[in-house]
């Protein structure tokens, strides 16, 4: 199992310094992290699009997705087929809107998607459309049932897409308004709108006045968004690990004491470290078991106070938000992170392993110590537990395993 951090006030407590004997020397702190979030967050967000005018067309928010049949296109006026779609855009003002072709060469079941880029979603976030959805009357004056169906569709991380608004069917001559509630998706999410071509060529789907809430896209939200706290303190002083804006965070004294350079990579497991070496006074960050950059370090390492906790997925007020956690491991020595970074260990087998917490409870608000008596306890209402699908390899031999 492992953690997962969604936000809110969830932490977890490895144990005061005191406890954890990282009061002064070396140490090494490092941890499987799984960022489920889209890399690069649109923090500039545009919220509404009318999709222009004849002379001057826009997408607004979306683009044309590759992944679908074919694209949406803009109109003014009619569409070609005849007793089909709209006859102007939703104000009849001469504007555009959009809609899918249904003629030749389209067939039944092509699909038509607009989709977003990824941005940051709140409890405030919402979607507003306008749609029109109607088709030909045939001979006895009857509305036949071939429409086809519109989705609006809604994406975090790596889950799959959820249907947050489907309709079917012929809907009448008029424009209809949509008004989808999008705040049960949090962190950064993707929007898409998928139109299907029924079984008639008399189904154009259009959809006009696209409007996401104020609360869609905060730059707020963004910043917040960018930094994920990995190891932190309830004051935001002493030990700090984590990702901002994708590169790994290390401090003592300040939280970018140790900025590393390369990406750590999001939506798949990757594995940091940070460390901080008495003997040679350096502080270094490490990302997948490779050494990404080290700074000189203060003369002592010296805490602010011995009786904080170290947590995990908070660091003041910054609070971890759309990642999972797994296997933490604490060394009272600066150890070479490339020879056991990517293996399962025991400690019997690693005399230098002061803490190691696997988090294989699945239930509960504790997780045992493999290392110690130093076992985790998490906060009340705090990160859940899910099934992780990290593999790492496992240590077959019995002798002690040399880190040093």
């Amino acid at each position: 199992h492992a953690l997962s951090y969604n936000g809110g006030t969830a932490s977890a407590s490895l144990g005061t310094y005191s406890d954890l004997g990282v009061i002064d020397g070396s140490f090494t702190l490092e941890a499987w992290i799984f960022i489920n979030q889209c890399n690069e967050l649109t923090c500039n967000f545009t919220q509404s699009t009318d999709f222009g005018s004849p002379s001057s067309p826009s997408l607004g928010p979306f683009l044309q997705s590759t992944e679908d049949d074919f694209d949406w296109t803009f109109q003014s006026t009619s569409t070609p087929s005849l007793d089909t779609g709209p006859t102007s855009d939703h104000t009849g003002s001469g504007g555009n809107y959009v809609y899918t072709e249904a003629s030749s060469p389209r067939l039944p079941g092509d699909q038509a998607i607009l989709q977003t880029k990824c941005f940051p979603s709140s409890p405030s976030c919402s979607l507003t459309f306008w749609y029109h959805m109607h088709e030909t009357q045939d001979t006895d004056n009857e509305i036949n049932t071939n429409m086809g169906t519109l989705e609006v569709e809604v994406k975090q991380g790596i889950g799959s897409w959820q249907t947050a608004f489907y309709v079917e069917g012929e809907q009448g001559p008029q424009w209809h308004q949509a008004i989808i509630d999008l705040a049960d998706f949090s962190g950064g999410i993707m929007v898409r709108l998928r139109g299907t071509v029924g079984a008639s060529l008399s189904s154009d789907i259009a959809i006009d006045d696209v409007t996401f809430s104020d609360g869609c896209g905060l730059p707020s939200q963004c910043t917040a968004l960018a930094e994920k706290p990995i190891i932190g303190t309830s004051s935001g002083t002493g030990i700090y690990a984590g990702v901002i804006n994708q590169k790994l965070h290390f401090g003592l004294s300040d939280i970018s004491d140790v900025v590393g350079t390369v990406d750590v990579p999001y939506l798949t497991w990757s594995h940091i470290a940070v460390q901080y070496d008495h003997d040679a006074r350096t502080q270094s960050v490490y990302v997948n078991g490779q050494l990404d950059q080290a700074n000189p370090a203060p003369v002592d390492n010296v805490l602010p106070d011995e009786t904080l906790a170290l947590l995990v997925g908070q660091n003041g007020s910054a609070v971890l938000d759309g990642a999972w956690i797994d296997e933490i491991r604490l060394w009272d020595a600066a150890v070479d992170v490339g020879v056991a970074y990517n293996r399962y260990l025991t400690a019997d087998q690693t005399p230098n392993l002061k803490g190691y917490w696997k988090f294989d409870e699945g239930f509960g608000n504790s997780s045992k110590d493999q290392s110690g008596t130093n076992d985790a306890t998490l906060s009340v209402g705090g990160p859940d537990w899910i099934a992780s699908s990290l593999e790492l390899e496992r240590q077959t031999s019995d002798t002690t395993l040399s880190v040093g």
